[in-house]
């Protein structure tokens, strides 16, 4: 489902322990983990250019991730990824909020994503609202 918002993203950020220097190789690793595709996102995400890239990390070691594109005045968010032993904590609302501040400071007026069934709760409660369904196909793996 596609989500939009116009106002800032609710709720209070959680103390989040940010890793300086994001790379693409940490993101598309923790994206692989979380939905299941082994080496997926790994053979397509090749950098971060043109995109503002956040990661959590707890121990020293990263647990969640999300990455925004300003276009056109839009904050879109995408790549949000959260290791199921860290959910639940607000570890990727805080990381969305974060972008979405950023996005702001660029000049973004609105912010949208992409939702999955799981993640819609998630993105309501920080105030995005549903602006209709997207039809998405993906080829299954081999093997």
């Amino acid at each position: 489902m596609m989500m939009g918002l116009t106002e800032d993203v609710a709720g209070a950020d959680a103390a989040i322990e940010l890793d300086p220097e994001p790379d693409p190789e940490t993101i598309a690793a923790l994206n692989d983990r979380v939905y299941g595709y082994p080496g997926s996102f790994a053979r397509t995400l090749r950098s971060l250019r043109g995109l503002d890239a956040c990661v959590a990390v707890a121990g020293g070691e990263p647990v969640a991730c999300a990455l925004a594109h300003h276009a056109d005045g839009d904050c879109h968010i995408t790549l949000v990824a959260t290791l199921p032993e860290h959910r639940r904590q607000g570890i990727a609302s805080g990381l969305i909020r974060r972008l979405v501040r950023r996005g702001r400071e660029r000049g973004c007026t609105t912010t949208s994503l992409v939702a999955t069934r799981s993640g819609a709760p998630v993105y309501a409660r920080l105030g995005y609202r549903d602006l209709g369904a997207v039809q998405m196909w993906e080829r299954p793996a081999e093997g």
